[in-house]
């Protein structure tokens, strides 16, 4: 179950200036972080905006990395929606084109919602991708969606639908929810979205990440999932979590790669000066880069 995914990039999707996504450099990023360490790559999830890419734009991705050179069976396509049978729907439709997997948020409008109602979004969720289903992994991001996917939840949709259930994302950042999901839960596969802790997680069972910070920094989640912990993956992510976090991961690609990358959807904003200026900052010292010309800017 380890070889689903190990070392993966949810991938931040490029803007145009008319707000339209750029493909050319999305798959020319897809294209570059492949061919330094990682092995796969998340497809318009939390740090690629996915909620706010529309359907048709969806559609065309796999397109769009076919005519780029990269295969589906290395995408994992992330489904965040709220409808039931629209994440049936489009969770069937990547599997169909071949992705890899299918990164399965739970419903993120009504709060609170018991395991009871979850069960059942999940369930309709699955029944709609029909015989399509496989390799879906559970997204446990509850401080985005408010919802809680835990180890019990986990046990039974595993019960009802079986191998079809084939991981867990835990994006908790609680190592102790982290540590539950590797107790209970070894035949799966255990990705960990806190690069901080990812190291040590690996070695106590995870399978590997889908890493925002592996953007810009391919290399740095390449060696913590292979196990070899580095010092500067906490502040890190401590630097970036202290920010809105998507516009903090864009600042940052910003810094390596052009201000193009800054650009953001509503409702979410860049940095303003202050914060970019902070976060650049401490991103430099940390890694101790020292270009005299940062770009971008």
């Amino acid at each position: 179950m380890s070889e689903l995914v190990s070392a993966n990039a949810a991938l931040v999707t490029p803007f145009a200036p008319n707000s339209d996504v750029d493909w050319a450099r999305l798959t020319d990023h897809a294209g570059q972080l492949l061919g330094r360490g990682l092995t796969s790559l998340t497809l318009f999830g939390t740090t690629g905006e996915g909620a706010s890419i529309a359907e048709e734009e969806r559609d065309t991705a796999i397109e769009r990395f076919g005519e780029a050179g990269i295969a589906a069976d290395v995408l994992v396509d992330a489904v965040l929606r709220s409808s039931a049978r629209e994440a049936g729907s489009q969770a069937r439709r990547a599997l169909r084109h071949g992705c890899r997997a299918v990164l399965v948020a739970p419903p993120f409008y009504y709060e609170p919602v018991s395991d009871d109602a979850v069960f059942a979004w999940f369930a309709e969720a699955v029944e709609r991708m029909g015989s399509e289903a496989r390799d879906v992994i559970l997204y446990n991001i509850p401080g985005v969606t408010g919802v809680h996917v835990g180890p019990d939840l986990v046990d039974r949709l595993r019960l009802a639908f079986g191998p079809v259930i084939a991981g867990v994302k835990d994006s908790s950042g609680d190592e102790a929810t982290t540590r539950l999901f590797l107790q209970s839960h070894r035949d799966l596969c255990i990705l960990v979205g806190h690069e901080g802790y990812l190291a040590d997680a690996i070695l106590k069972g995870a399978s590997g990440t889908i890493s925002g910070i592996a953007n810009f920094e391919p290399e740095l989640v390449a060696r913590l999932v292979a196990g070899r912990q580095d010092d500067r993956a906490q502040p890190l992510v401590d630097m970036i979590v202290a920010c809105p976090v998507v516009p903090a991961v864009k600042e940052l690609m910003a810094r390596r790669n052009g201000a193009h990358w800054r650009r953001v959807r509503p409702p979410l904003q860049p940095l303003s000066t202050q914060q970019a200026s902070g976060i650049v900052g401490k991103y430099e010292t940390l890694f101790d880069i020292r270009e005299a010309t940062r770009a971008g800017r």
